[in-house]
């Protein structure tokens, strides 16, 4: 199956095939179907066809030297082509495969361009030319599908134009771990123009699909001097999710353009998130990202709940994890905390209406346990707080399910707890806040609005 790319360069290279310059081969891939019997011994000589052939060696209940001559058909050849004794076969009599046959195996057999014996490593050179090349890229459209083009480069690389290099950026450039870029290192200078580096930093594919994946940090690869404002405006043009591949420079690049005819000056990443909150789960946060977020968008918005909110907590349970366990070996270490338990961070219930745009269900519950007299110490695990309950209040248990007691028995808070299991889980279903402290919440969020308003 083919898949519309919306990419200059793609369109550049697919033209030449759409006008006929290029000639697509054709697809003679035979279908597996279910047998009545996988087992070879059950069909005589006679009886194993092609496709009754490829269908048991798809299985592994047929060996290359089980298929009779006359079933060693081109087609045959195009479908088992990745089978080891069938690529050794074709390796070893490449004479008997024209041209016409490796083209019709890249428009056949999708694999045929992995792995590292593919196509191309055994394709005669005489075959290996511009032609071959596209056809290649354009059924390899694929992140993962890279092998094809570095078995040119070892044995044909002057048949690598310009464009392909381009699109192959695109495609299969990738920045490890260690800093290293393959791709772009084995890339001819000539070709590695502006196009060159926004084609590697735009998205890859997968079944037609742009995915957003930051390819190992690839903009750290880029040359300084092609980093301008006009080079990531036209980047975040083509796909603002291209952000994902933006470094820290190029985020805290400064951009000028005009809205409602007022000229706005500010970064790329105060552009971006403006323009879609969603973008803030490709964004590293800091303190001033974190503060325009929300000063953009409400926390019962969908782009605070789903791609700021998560985000946001674990940065700061990473911020103040020095800080929580220094409270927290204080607090043990104090007489002050001898009713110490662990209670829920997540909040599994609505926050009432007047609350739920400045404040998270998190928030509110953080709001809700200081009005009830409990202190939070600090977090102590990614589902909990350490806190000092008040004198007498006590935690009784039936099954996955907690009741915090205060000193008069009375049922204050109703939480779940299931800890040993791979993906645990632990949050607060009710809390019951006495008439004589609800105006407690009231000042809390007063004052933290207050505070925010100094800050």
């Amino acid at each position: 199956m083919r898949y519309t790319i919306n990419d200059e360069v793609y369109q550049r290279i697919n033209k030449k095939v759409e006008d006929g310059t290029f000639k697509k081969g054709k697809n003679c891939s035979l279908a597996t179907y279910g047998l009545e019997s996988n087992n070879i011994k059950d069909y005589p000589i006679s009886e194993r066809t092609p496709s009754v052939c490829v269908s048991l060696m798809t299985w592994g209940e047929c060996s290359f030297s089980d298929v009779p001559e006359v079933s060693r058909t081109r087609d045959f050849f195009i479908s088992k082509f990745t089978n080891k004794e069938v690529f050794n076969y074709i390796t070893n009599n490449i004479e008997k495969f024209d041209r016409d046959f490796f083209k019709d195996l890249l428009e056949s057999n999708e694999y045929a361009t992995s792995f590292r014996k593919n196509c191309f490593a055994i394709m005669p050179l005489e075959y290996i030319d511009e032609e071959m090349c596209s056809l290649a890229i354009l059924s390899s459209v694929e992140w993962h599908q890279s092998d094809w083009f570095y078995s040119i480069y070892e044995r044909k690389p002057n048949a690598l134009t310009s464009d392909l290099w381009k699109l192959g950026a695109r495609l299969y450039a990738r920045r490890s771990r260690n800093g290293e870029n393959k791709f772009l290192s084995i890339t001819p200078e000539e070709y590695q123009d502006e196009e060159y580096y926004k084609e590697m930093c735009s998205s890859n594919f997968n079944s037609g699909v742009e995915l957003d994946d930051d390819k190992g940090n690839i903009m750290d690869s880029v040359k300084e001097e092609i980093l301008t404002p006009k080079f990531l405006l036209e980047l975040l043009s083509n796909n603002i999710n291209n952000v994902v591949r933006f470094n820290d420079r190029a985020l805290e690049t400064e951009i000028t353009y005009t809205e409602s005819d007022k000229i706005v000056t500010e970064k790329i990443w105060q552009y971006v998130v403006k323009k879609h909150g969603y973008t803030i789960r490709f964004i590293k946060l800091n303190d001033e990202r974190i503060k325009y977020f929300l000063e953009n968008y409400d926390k019962d918005s969908p782009e605070y709940n789903y791609a700021f909110k998560d985000k946001y907590k674990k940065y700061k349970m990473k911020k103040e994890k020095e800080k929580n366990i220094k409270a927290i070996l204080d607090a043990r270490s104090t007489e002050k905390s001898t009713n110490q338990a662990c209670l829920p961070i997540k909040f599994r219930s609505s926050v009432p209406e007047e609350y739920c745009k400045k404040y998270d269900s998190e928030e509110y519950l953080q709001m809700m346990y200081k009005s009830l007299g409990i202190q939070i110490i600090g977090i102590y695990t990614d589902l909990f707080y350490l806190v000092n309950m008040p004198e007498g209040w006590t935690i009784m248990n039936e099954g996955l399910w907690y009741d915090v007691k205060d000193n008069e028995g009375n049922k204050v808070i109703h939480f779940f707890s299931q800890l040993m299991v791979r993906d645990g889980d632990a949050y607060v279903r009710s809390i019951n806040i006495p008439d004589e402290k609800k105006d407690g919440i009231k000042r809390l969020i007063k004052q933290s609005e207050q505070k925010k308003e100094n800050n």
